[in-house]
């Protein structure tokens, strides 16, 4: 079904696009898009958050945020991750009993006593990438590194944890690796969980977004029932082949190129669903369509230039799935600019 979106202004844009005024700042959009901004998130003085993705539940929307920084130097703390629930111009922080911010999901007993027990100076991680929720729990897909600094992580690999509304999460141990207990996927394989929403049919497809070359990046896809997605042996890989699912994740095939992860929702009103992700070393935000969550996926549509930082450019761009519509005609996006979190609101014609 062919899809287009209108850009909310008193004026018809131009062919070639047009911008829409919030002050002193714009969002470049492309001409049939119809976006506007809805508020603008900064956390208080004295945190540090990145841009979060969002989990939907009956109660409202759970936002995970990765590695979070408190306090100012030298007398601050990291927090490999944190949680906000409620309205996202306005989140209440997830706490724990003593009232300080608190990590959604916690190293193991054994995980501390490696690293206490390191020599080579790193120290394990946990940062979630992605989740799906519902009327009960909710799961988190999260990387498990090793890290000395940001530019020295070494991959261990993607495990699950179960979430609900307000909550901190609980690991669950699928036991496959005996190094590795707590993990569905070990590296290479750790960039599954970089995407992930619960169909129409019921399943959970969970999205696999990799850098295969240079400047080159794929995403590949996976189903399995929600209840067994700690489970690695219940996945199912889509091979390529029409709708040929494979047990062996090498043979996964690339379903879309371009993109590092993938959020999605099902819209009726396209009948189809739809993806969103930001372009590699830029500031724009694209959509693409796929009639199943496995494809084919169209070509990607610009939905909008984001707000860069002073410093740096736009990420975490996700749509935020408990704010579309019923009938998925309206969505809404956050991305991350600076110290502060921007969500937009996108209507689909």
């Amino acid at each position: 079904m062919v899809w287009r979106l209108r850009v909310l202004l008193p004026v018809l844009a131009a062919a070639s696009g047009c911008a829409i005024d919030l002050g002193h700042e714009s969002i470049e959009v492309a001409a049939f898009a119809e976006v506007s901004e809805r508020c603008i998130f900064t956390p208080p003085p004295g945190i540090v958050l990145p841009g979060p993705f969002s989990i939907a539940f009956a109660e409202g929307n759970y936002f995970i945020f990765g590695e979070t920084v408190i306090g100012a130097d030298p007398m601050f703390a990291f927090l490999h991750n944190a949680g906000a629930v409620g309205d996202p111009c306005a989140p209440d922080y997830v706490r724990g009993l003593d009232g300080q911010l608190a990590t959604l999901i916690e190293l193991s007993e054994e995980e501390v006593a490696a690293d206490v027990a390191r020599t080579d100076g790193r120290s394990t991680a946990l940062w979630p990438l992605s989740g799906f929720g519902g009327s009960g729990d909710g799961f988190v897909f999260y990387q498990q590194v090793l890290h000395r600094g940001y530019f020295d992580v070494a991959t261990v690999g993607t495990g699950v944890a179960r979430l609900r509304y307000g909550r901190t999460a609980e690991r669950l141990r699928p036991e496959k690796y005996a190094s590795a207990p707590t993990l569905t996927w070990l590296s290479p394989q750790a960039d599954w969980g970089t995407g992930a929403l619960v169909a129409a049919d019921g399943l959970a497809y969970v999205y696999g977004c990799y850098q295969r070359a240079q400047l080159d990046f794929a995403c590949r896809v996976a189903r399995v029932a929600p209840e067994q997605v700690g489970d690695p042996d219940a996945y199912r890989y889509f091979a390529g082949d029409a709708d040929r699912w494979t047990e062996r994740v090498e043979q996964a095939a690339v379903v879309v190129s371009g993109a590092r992860s993938l959020t999605g929702v099902f819209s009726p009103h396209l009948g189809a669903y739809v993806f969103v992700y930001s372009g590699f070393l830029e500031n724009k935000v694209y959509a693409v369509t796929a009639p199943e969550p496995w494809g084919p996926f169209g070509e990607p549509r610009l939905l909008f230039e984001g707000i860069a930082p002073e410093d740096g450019l736009i990420s975490g761009v996700n749509l935020v799935p408990g704010f579309t519509s019923a009938d998925g005609s309206r969505l809404l996006v956050s991305y991350h600019s600076g110290p502060s979190v921007r969500f937009v609101d996108v209507v689909l014609k």
